[in-house]
């Protein structure tokens, strides 16, 4: 059985993430297309009636005077720290079950992509050299030459 105030604590920080995720496209496409969007007065607007209008989003217009992105925000940050392990908690415990949840998943997964120092991208360099011999940099020496892996027979 899952507990009720860990499903709240990850459906708050999965509202959080979320919420970063669609004002981070906002702010990639107005950087893109030269809009000047303001997301904190964005955020504002939205809760002066908009149906996202809710305390959260209230309170995400205030940190993004104080922070471009929420997520380097004290208040959000902190709050995450708190509220990501009850996040993962529910996550892994649906994913043995027939229940979805794509919204918990995607925030789950973007927040771990997002906090770690390492991205994945060098399994995605390793299978790029595997199946096409495209090279990769070692990152004890990325600037050196490019270096390819000898894959064995055994190794395929």
């Amino acid at each position: 059985t899952l507990d009720v105030e860990v499903l709240r604590q990850a459906y708050a920080a999965a509202r959080i993430l979320n919420h970063h995720q669609g004002l981070h496209l906002i702010s990639a496409a107005s950087a893109h297309y030269e809009w000047g969007i303001d997301l904190a007065a964005i955020a504002s607007i939205w809760t002066n009636g908009c149906i996202i209008q809710s305390k959260l989003m209230q309170g995400i217009a205030c940190m993004l005077l104080e922070a471009d992105c929420i997520l380097v925000h004290p208040g959000a940050a902190a709050q995450l720290r708190e509220q990501v392990p009850a996040l993962a908690e529910i996550v892994s415990h649906v994913a043995h079950t027939a229940l979805p949840v794509p919204c918990m998943e995607s925030a789950l997964s973007y927040f771990k992509a997002y906090s770690q120092r390492d991205s994945t991208a060098n399994l995605i360099q390793a299978q790029r050299d595997y199946f096409g011999a495209h090279t990769y940099r070692k990152k004890n020496d990325p600037h050196g030459p490019p270096a390819h892996t000898h894959w064995t027979k055994a190794d395929k």
